[in-house]
């Protein structure tokens, strides 16, 4: 996967998706809001797959740190700190 990423020339998402599936899933559902954790979830999968919707969370929070802000987005999208 990460030779493949490097030919193609998307290194950058292969190397999230990597990273994520070596710790267990960042995205949390706690039981008193199931349903609105799994809106968060599903606003980065797009109905696509969960690697993207990691990789979507993943570049949202990298945003949110340059203002200092990353741990209020994850909070507000259900993610694991």
């Amino acid at each position: 996967m990460l030779i493949l990423g490097a030919i193609f020339n998307c290194l950058d998402p292969i190397l999230t998706i990597t990273a994520g599936l070596s710790v267990r899933d960042p995205f949390l559902t706690p039981m008193d809001k199931k349903d609105v954790a799994e809106a968060a979830k599903a606003q980065f999968s797009h109905d696509y797959s969960d690697h993207l919707a990691l990789v979507r969370a993943y570049d949202g929070w990298k945003d949110a740190e340059i203002d200092l802000a990353g741990q209020e987005y994850c909070w507000t999208n259900f993610l694991s700190v």
